[in-house]
């Protein structure tokens, strides 16, 4: 609440307002506390992963990951989701498109705490709706984020293809795509298609 009130950034709030945004913010906490957290085992909250040399393709991973949980038989990282319609009507937060991501913060995790992750991603969703109706809040997993991204052993990865495509220098830059930015693009600073 303080940050709504006290920005450390300039905010354009568009349609929202501060009181919106406070409302908003208070409830899906509440509910987050009440129906998500009691569940949850967290072994690790906001870590700040260590950079991840992948030596063999030329990748360097970096970023956090929001949570890891305990699950039974090991470990497992946790990630927070909010949007207008990150979780339906049926409960179920929206996995699709995002085990990348979450194969990228297991890796990141599991080299950080040096445990392995053997535990589905799991995403918790919050609906950020004005009405109090339409703020669920729920979760959903992911199983196997890590594999598309490693490869298997017996097709490539996502990151191998990746690499492949940056070392190459054949990169399709989309500067107005959301994931143009220094925290997810590996050549963002040296980038031709931001000019």
């Amino acid at each position: 609440v303080d940050l709504i009130a006290n920005p450390e950034e300039e905010v354009i709030w568009g349609e929202d307002t501060k009181t919106d945004a406070e409302k908003i913010a208070i409830s899906l906490h509440t509910r987050y506390c009440n129906q998500i957290s009691p569940q949850q085992k967290y072994l690790a909250v906001e870590l700040r992963c260590e950079r991840l040399e992948i030596s063999d393709i030329g990748i360097a991973l970096t970023g956090s990951t929001d949570r890891i949980r305990e699950v039974a038989g090991g470990r497992a990282v946790c990630d927070l989701k909010t949007g207008k319609a990150v979780v339906g009507t049926d409960g179920m937060v929206k996995t699709a498109g995002h085990a990348y991501q979450m194969g990228v913060y297991e890796l990141l995790a599991q080299h950080s705490i040096c445990e392995e992750i053997t535990g589905p991603s799991q995403i918790i969703g919050m609906n950020t709706a004005k009405t109090t109706a339409a703020q669920r809040i729920g979760t959903g997993e992911i199983i196997g984020a890590r594999d598309a991204l490693i490869g298997d052993g017996e097709t490539p990865g996502v990151l191998e293809y990746a690499a492949k495509i940056i070392h190459s220098g054949i990169f399709f830059g989309n500067p107005k795509s959301m994931m143009c930015h220094q925290h997810y693009c590996p050549i963002y600073v040296n980038c031709k298609f931001r000019k």
